[in-house]
């Protein structure tokens, strides 16, 4: 290891059990300090997550598309971990970070956040497989033990989405939250990916066509389009469809493409509907929350007034134009989306402003715009969790 290395996880360590050792002493101070020990762990120039992989990819190297979601399970794993963020009750103890060895800590972590990575791929691999099939006819035969795991997913697939429906009644959920589950468990069923959304703005776009006379036609001519394209049985430059309906399929094969078009319109359209509605603004109290953590970040004066800005643009970017189950608001959907609208108009501006803050308080794994909105995902569920 270079001394530059040794050094960092060093710096890291300090950090690290600094910011543990002043939650302890000032619970109050709790969240932003976890946010902070999140973000220094997860430094790029640390590299946690790549070490891991690549020591296990000593003995099975991985696709770059493989390694790319492994990576992203691991992150999250530690954003768990340490946020305790998602509903997880399995928090990090932060005595035993400072008394501890962060780096150490972190690395042993993710090593074994890496093995359950590799097994969500291969149960994604599965799930391809069988492409939603429920045909025990339509099964190839096995040939090798690899081929009799995943074909075995099939099973694990449908007892997942039975025990999640099961939960159901038992569980206060919100329209969004129901649809977002509704398409998780059909996607699951008739194995195929995520659809692709460019930006906030396609998705909302898409969102906007769906409530329109014509939309749920458009769309699924799209899916059917793209088959024949994929497919090869037509040629892309004769497509009149908008590109962004386009690229909701574009990480589908033509069988993906089949599977789903098989499965009939209201699974289409239910999927197509999980993957673009907007949640319900955050309640007022929520908002408090997220602005109070986000202003812990840095004592730097302009930092406050620019969480201010920063929070009402993101919920403008990112959520619906209303509350859930607000009864007071008076405004018509117009007016409500207008404002929504102007809020939103100014998202990438400031958050550039909050990425180039002096001292980058968001930590230094923030390094997009996409990231600032993920972090302060993060910050909500946080908030959420009390």
């Amino acid at each position: 290891m270079s001394l530059v290395a040794t050094d960092l996880r060093q710096a890291t360590n300090d950090v690290v059990k600094a910011a543990a050792e002043h939650a302890l002493r000032r619970p109050a101070d709790e969240k932003p300090e976890r946010l902070r020990i999140l973000g220094v762990l997860l430094d790029p120039h640390l590299g946690a997550v790549e070490r891991a992989i690549a020591r296990y990819e000593r003995r099975n190297p991985f696709s770059t598309t493989e390694r790319e979601r492994i990576a992203a399970y691991v992150t999250r794993a530690i954003d768990r971990k340490v946020l305790g963020a998602d509903g997880s009750t399995d928090i990090l103890d932060l005595s035993a970070l400072a008394g501890g060895n962060p780096v150490a800590w972190v690395d042993s972590f993710a090593r074994a956040c890496v093995i359950h990575g590799v097994t969500e791929v291969r149960r994604d691999r599965g799930r391809s497989i069988w492409s939603g099939t429920t045909s025990d006819e339509w099964l190839p035969a096995v040939h090798s033990a690899e081929d009799m795991f995943l074909q075995g997913q099939r099973a694990d697939v449908i007892n997942m989405v039975a025990d999640v429906v099961d939960t159901w009644g038992d569980r206060t959920m919100t329209k969004h939250e129901r649809d977002v589950e509704v398409a998780d468990a059909l996607r699951a069923l008739r194995g195929v990916p995520h659809l692709h959304l460019r930006d906030a703005a396609d998705r909302r776009w898409i969102a906007g066509l769906m409530q329109s006379p014509e939309g749920e036609g458009r769309i699924l001519e799209s899916l059917h389009v793209f088959r024949d394209l994929a497919s090869g049985s037509a040629d892309w430059g004769s497509s009149d469809v908008d590109d962004r309906l386009l690229d909701l399929w574009i990480d589908f094969t033509a069988d993906q493409a089949d599977a789903l078009v098989a499965g009939g319109d209201r699974v289409v359209l239910a999927i197509v509907r999980g993957a673009v509605v907007f949640p319900p603004q955050p309640q007022d109290a929520q908002r408090v929350a997220v602005r109070r953590i986000a202003k812990g970040m840095s004592t730097a004066p302009g930092w406050s007034s620019l969480v201010m800005e920063l929070e009402r643009a993101w919920v403008g970017e990112h959520f619906g134009p209303r509350r859930l189950r607000d009864n007071m608001d008076r405004r018509s959907h117009a007016q409500a989306e207008a404002e929504r609208q102007e809020l939103a108009a100014g998202w990438p501006h400031v958050a550039a402003r909050a990425l180039e803050f002096p001292g980058r308080p968001l930590g230094p794994a923030v390094r997009t715009v996409d990231d600032v909105a993920a972090w302060l995902h993060d910050v909500l569920q946080l908030a959420v969790r009390d």
